[in-house]
């Protein structure tokens, strides 16, 4: 999934509210939204919305809703969200989750190591190394693994400059475009770690 910014500000006849997102799931950002424009209805029967999002710091966005009722803004920017979040991709996440919850928790390579002692760059390295050694993966992939595996978040910005420093050193192979980078560890194969 894509690292997402959002800002929703909010005008009505009380003054502007503003509130702002920043690598959150789609899930969480539609329920705050939802109570954000309740909140703003509190007060008035009609207000005006601007939306900001910024999708991996390349692409804005912004739309604006002027003077609508609560139905109408809550249905607008909702669809907005979908559009800004890709809502099938965030379904094929949840699915990708589950498997990984079900199937690469506590893995048995874990145990050779102390994750206390090691580097947010050296689990990633580890992770590829022993769940993935001749298979291409997305970093998208790699997050909710390394989430799910070591109960720690990353953000996908961090994780994907550690895997374009491993690209840059020769640790590992990539392709794709931008937006849909895969990585796999050359055919030899890379059993030093990363510094």
């Amino acid at each position: 999934m894509s690292y997402i910014y959002l800002e929703v500000n909010a005008s009505d006849r009380t003054g502007i509210s503003r509130l702002k997102f920043e690598g959150q799931y789609y899930e969480e950002v539609k329920e705050r939204i939802k109570k954000f424009v309740d909140y703003i209805f509190k007060s008035d029967e009609h207000a005006e919305f601007k939306i900001e999002a910024k999708i991996d710091d390349v692409v804005t966005l912004d739309r604006n809703f002027r003077r609508c009722d609560y139905t109408t803004a809550l249905s607008n920017i909702l669809e907005f969200l979908k559009y800004i979040y890709d809502v099938d991709e965030v379904e094929e996440e949840r699915k990708f989750e589950s498997y990984y919850e079900k199937s690469y928790a506590y893995p048995e390579w874990l145990q050779g190591y102390d994750p206390a002692n090691l580097t947010q760059r050296e689990k990633v390295f580890l992770l590829i190394k022993h769940n993935h050694p001749e298979e291409w993966i997305r970093s998208q992939d790699i997050k909710v693994e390394y989430e799910t595996i070591y109960g720690e978040s990353i953000k996908l910005s961090s994780l994907s400059t550690y895997l374009a420093r491993f690209y840059s050193s020769g640790i590992v192979n990539r392709r794709g475009t931008r937006a849909q980078r895969e990585y796999i560890l050359p055919q030899k194969g890379s059993s030093v770690m990363p510094i």
